[in-house]
Protein backbone atom coordinates (compact mmCIF):
# COMPACT_ATOMS: atom_id res chain seq x y z
CA UNK A 1 0.00 0.00 0.00
CA UNK A 2 1.22 3.49 -0.85
CA UNK A 3 0.49 6.90 0.61
CA UNK A 4 -0.97 9.67 -1.49
CA UNK A 5 2.43 11.42 -1.53
CA UNK A 6 4.13 8.26 -2.80
CA UNK A 7 1.56 8.06 -5.61
CA UNK A 8 2.31 11.70 -6.51
CA UNK A 9 6.06 11.06 -6.46
CA UNK A 10 5.66 8.07 -8.79
CA UNK A 11 3.69 10.22 -11.23
CA UNK A 12 6.32 12.97 -11.28
CA UNK A 13 9.13 10.46 -11.76
CA UNK A 14 7.30 9.07 -14.80
CA UNK A 15 7.84 12.48 -16.39
CA UNK A 16 11.48 12.62 -15.38
CA UNK A 17 10.69 15.44 -12.93
CA UNK A 18 11.98 16.05 -9.42
CA UNK A 19 9.58 14.81 -6.80
CA UNK A 20 8.10 17.17 -4.22
CA UNK A 21 9.72 15.05 -1.52
CA UNK A 22 13.12 15.74 -3.08
CA UNK A 23 12.34 19.42 -3.55
CA UNK A 24 11.86 19.74 0.16
CA UNK A 25 15.30 18.35 0.94
CA UNK A 26 17.23 21.53 1.62
CA UNK A 27 21.02 21.60 1.62
CA UNK A 28 23.37 23.36 4.00
CA UNK A 29 25.58 24.89 1.30
CA UNK A 30 26.80 28.45 1.65
CA UNK A 31 27.22 31.02 -1.10
CA UNK A 32 30.97 30.48 -0.75
CA UNK A 33 30.52 26.77 -1.57
CA UNK A 34 28.74 27.74 -4.80
CA UNK A 35 31.37 30.37 -5.62
CA UNK A 36 34.30 28.01 -5.04
CA UNK A 37 32.69 25.22 -7.08
CA UNK A 38 32.03 27.62 -9.98
CA UNK A 39 35.68 28.75 -9.98
CA UNK A 40 36.77 25.12 -10.08
CA UNK A 41 34.34 24.36 -12.93
CA UNK A 42 36.05 26.91 -15.19
CA UNK A 43 39.54 25.80 -14.19
CA UNK A 44 40.69 28.92 -12.34
CA UNK A 45 41.30 26.86 -9.21
CA UNK A 46 41.48 23.17 -8.45
CA UNK A 47 39.91 21.44 -5.48
CA UNK A 48 43.09 21.68 -3.39
CA UNK A 49 43.37 25.47 -3.74
CA UNK A 50 41.65 28.25 -1.83
CA UNK A 51 40.36 31.10 -4.04
CA UNK A 52 41.56 34.61 -3.24
CA UNK A 53 39.27 37.11 -1.55
CA UNK A 54 39.16 39.22 -4.72
CA UNK A 55 38.21 36.28 -6.92
CA UNK A 56 35.53 35.16 -4.50
CA UNK A 57 34.12 38.69 -4.32
CA UNK A 58 33.95 38.99 -8.12
CA UNK A 59 32.25 35.59 -8.41
CA UNK A 60 29.83 36.37 -5.59
CA UNK A 61 28.73 39.45 -7.51
CA UNK A 62 27.95 37.21 -10.48
CA UNK A 63 26.01 34.81 -8.23
CA UNK A 64 23.92 37.67 -6.85
CA UNK A 65 23.19 38.85 -10.38
CA UNK A 66 22.08 35.34 -11.30
CA UNK A 67 19.82 35.25 -8.23
CA UNK A 68 18.14 38.48 -9.31
CA UNK A 69 17.66 37.21 -12.87
CA UNK A 70 16.12 33.95 -11.69
CA UNK A 71 13.79 35.79 -9.33
CA UNK A 72 12.63 37.99 -12.22
CA UNK A 73 11.89 34.78 -14.15
CA UNK A 74 9.48 33.77 -11.38
CA UNK A 75 11.74 31.16 -9.77
CA UNK A 76 11.29 31.31 -6.00
CA UNK A 77 14.68 30.90 -4.32
CA UNK A 78 13.41 31.92 -0.87
CA UNK A 79 16.09 34.57 -0.47
CA UNK A 80 15.32 38.26 -0.80
CA UNK A 81 18.53 39.95 0.34
CA UNK A 82 21.98 40.19 -1.26
CA UNK A 83 24.00 37.07 -0.53
CA UNK A 84 27.16 37.21 1.54
CA UNK A 85 29.77 34.47 1.25
CA UNK A 86 28.76 32.99 4.62
CA UNK A 87 25.02 32.99 3.78
CA UNK A 88 23.38 29.57 3.82
CA UNK A 89 21.48 29.09 0.61
CA UNK A 90 18.03 27.51 1.16
CA UNK A 91 18.23 25.27 -1.89
CA UNK A 92 17.99 21.66 -2.98
CA UNK A 93 19.86 19.45 -5.42
CA UNK A 94 18.17 21.05 -8.42
CA UNK A 95 18.84 24.68 -7.51
CA UNK A 96 22.36 23.98 -6.25
CA UNK A 97 23.54 22.75 -9.63
CA UNK A 98 21.66 25.47 -11.46
CA UNK A 99 23.30 28.17 -9.35
CA UNK A 100 26.74 26.56 -9.61
CA UNK A 101 26.80 26.05 -13.38
CA UNK A 102 24.92 29.29 -14.04
CA UNK A 103 27.51 31.23 -12.05
CA UNK A 104 30.38 29.38 -13.74
CA UNK A 105 29.36 30.26 -17.31
CA UNK A 106 28.80 33.90 -16.34
CA UNK A 107 32.09 34.32 -14.49
CA UNK A 108 34.28 32.64 -17.12
CA UNK A 109 34.41 35.75 -19.37
CA UNK A 110 35.38 37.87 -16.34
CA UNK A 111 38.57 35.81 -16.19
CA UNK A 112 39.01 35.94 -19.95
CA UNK A 113 38.14 32.28 -20.34
CA UNK A 114 35.90 30.59 -22.93
CA UNK A 115 32.84 28.71 -21.69
CA UNK A 116 33.28 24.97 -22.35
CA UNK A 117 30.42 23.56 -24.42
CA UNK A 118 29.64 20.82 -21.93
CA UNK A 119 29.43 23.34 -19.10
CA UNK A 120 27.08 25.56 -21.10
CA UNK A 121 24.84 22.54 -21.75
CA UNK A 122 24.85 21.59 -18.06
CA UNK A 123 23.86 25.15 -17.15
CA UNK A 124 21.00 25.11 -19.67
CA UNK A 125 19.76 21.72 -18.45
CA UNK A 126 19.85 22.75 -14.81
CA UNK A 127 18.07 26.02 -15.55
CA UNK A 128 15.27 24.00 -17.13
CA UNK A 129 15.17 21.79 -14.04
CA UNK A 130 14.95 24.86 -11.81
CA UNK A 131 12.02 26.27 -13.77
CA UNK A 132 10.16 22.96 -13.55
CA UNK A 133 11.00 22.51 -9.87
CA UNK A 134 9.71 26.01 -9.16
CA UNK A 135 6.41 25.23 -10.89
CA UNK A 136 6.00 22.03 -8.90
CA UNK A 137 6.83 23.71 -5.60
CA UNK A 138 4.05 26.26 -6.20
CA UNK A 139 1.47 23.66 -7.18
CA UNK A 140 -0.64 21.52 -4.91
CA UNK A 141 -0.42 18.23 -6.79
CA UNK A 142 -2.47 16.70 -3.99
CA UNK A 143 -5.37 18.77 -5.31
CA UNK A 144 -4.79 17.20 -8.73
CA UNK A 145 -5.01 13.74 -7.18
CA UNK A 146 -8.19 14.55 -5.30
CA UNK A 147 -9.73 16.11 -8.41
CA UNK A 148 -8.89 12.98 -10.41
CA UNK A 149 -10.54 10.66 -7.90
CA UNK A 150 -13.57 12.98 -7.63
CA UNK A 151 -13.94 13.00 -11.41
CA UNK A 152 -13.87 9.21 -11.53
CA UNK A 153 -16.36 8.99 -8.66
CA UNK A 154 -18.71 11.30 -10.59
CA UNK A 155 -18.43 8.87 -13.49
CA UNK A 156 -19.66 5.98 -11.36
CA UNK A 157 -16.42 4.41 -10.08
CA UNK A 158 -16.41 3.42 -6.42
CA UNK A 159 -12.83 3.65 -5.13
CA UNK A 160 -13.81 3.98 -1.44
CA UNK A 161 -12.58 7.56 -0.98
CA UNK A 162 -15.35 9.59 0.54
CA UNK A 163 -13.15 12.40 1.87
CA UNK A 164 -10.25 14.37 0.44
CA UNK A 165 -6.87 12.69 0.71
CA UNK A 166 -4.00 14.13 2.70
CA UNK A 167 -0.36 13.49 1.74
CA UNK A 168 -0.07 10.78 4.42
CA UNK A 169 -3.33 8.98 3.56
CA UNK A 170 -2.70 5.31 2.87
CA UNK A 171 -4.36 4.24 -0.34
CA UNK A 172 -5.38 0.57 -0.12
CA UNK A 173 -5.82 0.27 -3.86
CA UNK A 174 -5.31 -2.92 -5.90
CA UNK A 175 -2.54 -2.91 -8.50
CA UNK A 176 -4.86 -2.18 -11.42
CA UNK A 177 -6.19 0.94 -9.69
CA UNK A 178 -2.73 2.14 -8.66
CA UNK A 179 -1.41 2.10 -12.23
CA UNK A 180 -4.44 4.01 -13.50
CA UNK A 181 -4.11 6.64 -10.78
CA UNK A 182 -0.37 7.16 -11.27
CA UNK A 183 -0.44 7.40 -15.07
CA UNK A 184 -3.50 9.65 -15.22
CA UNK A 185 -2.05 11.90 -12.54
CA UNK A 186 1.11 12.13 -14.65
CA UNK A 187 -1.10 13.43 -17.48
CA UNK A 188 -2.36 16.26 -15.29
CA UNK A 189 1.12 17.19 -14.05
CA UNK A 190 2.40 17.15 -17.63
CA UNK A 191 -0.21 19.71 -18.63
CA UNK A 192 0.81 21.99 -15.77
CA UNK A 193 4.58 21.88 -16.24
CA UNK A 194 4.67 21.74 -20.02
CA UNK A 195 6.90 18.67 -19.84
CA UNK A 196 6.15 16.35 -22.75
CA UNK A 197 4.47 13.16 -21.69
CA UNK A 198 6.28 10.02 -22.93
CA UNK A 199 4.11 8.22 -25.47
CA UNK A 200 4.07 4.99 -23.52
CA UNK A 201 2.77 6.78 -20.43
CA UNK A 202 -0.11 8.32 -22.41
CA UNK A 203 -1.02 4.88 -23.76
CA UNK A 204 -0.77 3.32 -20.29
CA UNK A 205 -3.07 6.02 -18.90
CA UNK A 206 -5.83 5.01 -21.30
CA UNK A 207 -5.44 1.22 -21.08
CA UNK A 208 -5.08 1.20 -17.29
CA UNK A 209 -8.16 3.42 -16.90
CA UNK A 210 -10.20 1.12 -19.13
CA UNK A 211 -9.00 -1.81 -17.01
CA UNK A 212 -9.96 0.06 -13.85
CA UNK A 213 -13.44 0.76 -15.19
CA UNK A 214 -13.89 -2.94 -15.97
CA UNK A 215 -12.63 -4.22 -12.61
CA UNK A 216 -13.53 -1.62 -9.99
CA UNK A 217 -16.85 -1.73 -8.12
CA UNK A 218 -19.38 0.51 -9.81
CA UNK A 219 -21.61 2.89 -7.88
CA UNK A 220 -23.56 3.37 -11.10
CA UNK A 221 -23.17 0.92 -13.95
CA UNK A 222 -24.90 3.33 -16.32
CA UNK A 223 -22.40 6.10 -15.60
CA UNK A 224 -19.38 3.77 -15.75
CA UNK A 225 -20.61 2.30 -19.04
CA UNK A 226 -20.90 5.79 -20.54
CA UNK A 227 -17.50 6.67 -19.10
CA UNK A 228 -15.89 3.61 -20.66
CA UNK A 229 -17.44 4.29 -24.05
CA UNK A 230 -16.13 7.85 -23.91
CA UNK A 231 -12.59 6.83 -22.94
CA UNK A 232 -12.47 4.02 -25.50
CA UNK A 233 -13.98 6.18 -28.21
CA UNK A 234 -11.70 9.20 -27.76
CA UNK A 235 -8.56 7.32 -26.75
CA UNK A 236 -8.18 9.89 -23.98
CA UNK A 237 -8.79 9.62 -20.23
CA UNK A 238 -10.58 12.99 -20.21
Amino acid sequence: MATAQEIIDRATRMLGLPTLSTLGAASALTAQDIVDAALQDIGVYDASETPSDDDRAATLEILNGLYRSLTQMGIDLSYTTTLLLAATIPSNAFTELGLRYGTAIRVAPVFGLPVPGDLAQLAADELKNMVTASKLSKTDTLDFLNDLLSEWSNNGLNLSYSTALTASTTMPTPAYASEAIVTNLALKISALTGVALPGQVAAMAVTSLLNLIDLAPAASRLRTRKFRLNVAGTGSPS
